[in-house]
């Protein structure tokens, strides 16, 4: 048991977010992850473990790799698949080509490691999620099977991110069970303003550049159409409708809207503009500024005042936590494999 109150509570309810947000990267390539037996020693490498021989057999195959990871082959149709699942979903930005590879490469170590942790789910555990899905849909006049064909997915498909989904949460269960109450307080104290509860709700206007960073006259015209943006929100035009008209994304239909933020900085990327951001009074919006992905004008919509003490903060100072000792897993994981990208 955790060292501190209420802590199994706590430490749950940060599991299953932290599961949340890894079995994203698997809904999101809705690939399968179905558990496999780990080899022994000695044991003859499955068919789907020989792909350098196949690519050399294959000259089509071959031109179909876009990535490897040791001698497992990820492909072209991998790809596609990918993208046309996350397509399903209107309110999800589809990554470009090289964030979905590089997707489909962690996919392939996390998987490696879920086994050689023992943390695969079995055959029977598979099928008492699937049964308890099913039966919690029936009560509301749907079912499984219903809910897996609106997703684009096959039974396969889903199984495999249901697997990934069990092994996750006890990924999390194990890493959130030996951080200590000391490591909580250091990482609080080392960042209050991060942990307070204290957010802001933000809309944007965005044009993309990631794309066409390759096309100078593409990426001018992208800068020329943001400023325009900018100038008819000077002039007196609706932030709402011009992002509902214009900006591109997912949220745009929604007048730009993006969710709630805190003042922990998402990426390193995402700093400099959440800085500016953080700055403004409700209703106002920054000018133009510049990221790796493309253009953006922030605007904040309302904003919540900070409301934890340390106790209160717990929950989300665990999750980082755990997010750190994930990412730093990841980090191991690639610098171990052999990894070679072809796009």
């Amino acid at each position: 048991m955790h060292p501190f109150s209420e802590a199994w509570r706590m430490r749950a309810a940060t599991v299953l977010r932290m599961a949340a947000l890894l079995l994203a990267l698997v809904a999101a390539t809705g690939l399968v992850l179905a558990a496999e037996e780990p080899k022994k020693e000695g044991d003859a490498p499955k068919k789907a473990e020989e792909p350098t021989k196949a690519a050399k057999g294959d000259e089509k195959l071959a031109e179909n790799v876009v990535a490897k990871v040791d001698e497992v082959l990820i492909t072209r149709d991998d790809l596609n698949l990918v993208r046309r699942q996350i397509a399903m979903n209107p309110q999800v930005i589809i990554p470009n080509n090289e964030r979905l590879v590089d997707m489909l490469i962690e996919r392939v170590l996390w998987q490696r490691y879920f086994q050689r942790e023992g943390l695969t789910a079995t055959g029977a555990e598979l099928q008492r999620a699937i049964q308890q899905i099913d039966a919690e849909l029936r009560q509301r006049g749907a079912s499984y099977q219903r809910l897996i064909a609106s997703r684009g997915l096959t039974a396969e498909e889903h199984a495999g991110m249901l697997a990934f989904e069990i092994s996750t949460r006890r990924l999390g269960e194990r890493i959130a069970r030996d951080v200590k109450e000391d490591e909580i307080k250091r990482e609080f104290d080392a960042h209050p303003e991060w942990y307070d509860g204290s957010r802001i709700l933000l809309a944007q206007i965005f044009i993309e550049t990631a794309d066409v960073a390759h096309d100078p006259e593409k990426v001018k015209k992208a800068k020329e159409r943001i400023d325009k943006l900018y100038a008819e929100l000077e002039a007196g035009k609706d932030f709402d409708t011009l992002a509902k008209d214009y900006s591109e994304g997912a949220a745009s239909f929604r007048g730009g809207l993006q969710g709630w933020f805190t003042r922990k900085p998402t990426s390193d990327e995402d700093e400099p503009l959440m800085s500016v951001a953080w700055n403004l009074k409700v209703g106002q919006y920054t000018k133009p500024l510049q990221s790796g992905r493309g253009w953006h004008i922030l605007k904040v919509v309302d904003r919540e005042p900070a409301r934890f003490t340390f106790f209160g903060a717990k929950p989300g100072v665990l999750q980082e936590l755990v997010r750190k000792r994930l990412n730093a897993i990841l980090d191991e994981l690639k610098a171990k494999a052999k990894i070679e990208k072809r796009i």
